[in-house]
């Protein structure tokens, strides 16, 4: 995840750029590539959080079966690819 690159870094680059730009450092055409080229090079803003990954449990309860998350446990009756109480996506081994 290092490549990505925050609103708040490309803002400073952009603040650095005018800054050059307005003491003479620079020209409109050094400061447009520069600016261009940052942005260019950034990957796109996107949302990411982490994965988290679990297997259901199972569990019988007065004849009916239930499936308990491994990484909350929280019970549920359907036994689907994800747990809808945290996310956790259901992979691996189930006991």
């Amino acid at each position: 995840m290092n490549d990505l690159i925050s609103k708040n870094d490309l803002y400073k680059k952009c603040e650095s750029l005018h800054k050059r730009l307005v003491e003479g450092k620079i020209t409109d055409k050094e400061a447009f590539r520069d600016l261009f080229n940052a942005v260019a090079d950034a990957p796109p803003e996107t949302d990411v959080k982490k994965v988290v990954h679990g297997h259901w449990i199972e569990d019988k309860y007065n004849y009916v079966y239930h499936y308990i998350c491994s990484a909350c446990g929280e019970a549920d009756v359907h036994k689907n690819n994800y747990c809808r109480h945290c996310g956790a996506t259901m992979e691996g081994k189930n006991e």
